[in-house]
């Protein structure tokens, strides 16, 4: 049956006759299957558009329950009928790092919600012109408050930490990845790093995910404390915050104004 099914979805995707690998487990009793399959198109050389995938794959689901005689769930057959206490994954992941009840946390905002019918005609509320948005007076007045503080800091100086302690540092990093893997900082993450330990006392860095910033930031790390400075971190989510302790060191706080702290702020 589930290769069936694997079979059903790949058609489906316009996945015929692309690599694919399935495992079969089970876990806390109930058996299933993940299948993988490769989009790249080894003829043309190119990835295999996936449009609308989620749909498709929805269809194909609701074709095999109508065939084994399964009972549906009412969010399947109808999608209004769908349980407004399920969560997304994003949702799930935030309720577990307040260990809480997704559905009961979901419940209980949308239950505050069901009772502010005048939420909307609240003379606290804001609604931006750019984007017809709304806000409310004091987040606008704590980002611009915010934005005071950052120009104010971008104006002035402070005092770079030393070249020993940035060497010592780098050095420190350099033979950890080397007995990891057999790494080294890469010059980009070297620039950066002399960059925010310089004089400035408001320094950006902005890299894609995996660029190395958490590693470059352990490293800015060892040489700030090595310099007697303590480090705090901010960040705007939950997870970013534990991703900034668990790959850098460096231990979140929680900052003034936490809604408009970009993904990673460092506090010296």
């Amino acid at each position: 049956m589930f290769e069936k099914a694997v079979t059903a979805a790949e058609q489906k995707l316009g996945l015929t006759g692309q690599p694919r690998a399935i495992v079969f487990h089970e876990k806390l009793g109930r058996r299933h299957a993940h299948c993988l399959w490769s989009r790249i198109d080894a003829d043309q050389m190119k990835a295999i558009k996936l449009s609308h995938y989620k749909r498709k794959l929805k269809d194909v689901s609701r074709e095999l329950y109508r065939t084994h005689e399964w009972d549906m769930p009412d969010g399947f057959r109808d999608h209004d009928a769908r349980d407004q206490q399920n969560c997304r994954r994003q949702e799930a992941g935030q309720a577990a790092r307040v260990k809480a009840d997704p559905k009961k946390l979901k419940a209980m905002f949308q239950s505050c919600w069901d009772q502010s019918d005048t939420a909307m005609a609240s003379s606290d509320l804001i609604r931006l012109c750019e984007s017809n948005d709304v806000t409310t007076k004091d987040y606008l007045a704590a980002e611009h408050q915010l934005g005071t503080c950052a120009e104010s800091l971008s104006k002035t100086k402070g005092t770079p930490v030393g070249a020993a302690h940035i060497s010592h540092a780098i050095r420190e990093q350099d033979a950890a990845m080397r007995k990891s893997f057999g790494g080294r900082l890469s010059d980009e993450q070297r620039a950066a790093l002399h960059h925010i330990l310089g004089p400035e006392r408001l320094a950006c860095i902005v890299g894609l995910a995996g660029a190395g910033k958490s590693t470059m930031l352990k490293t800015a790390r060892t040489a700030w404390e090595k310099q007697g400075i303590a480090v705090h971190g901010a960040a705007l989510a939950g997870k970013a915050a534990e991703g900034l302790q668990s790959a850098s060191g460096i231990r979140h706080q929680h900052p003034s104004f936490p809604a408009m702290l970009p993904a990673s702020l460092i506090a010296r």
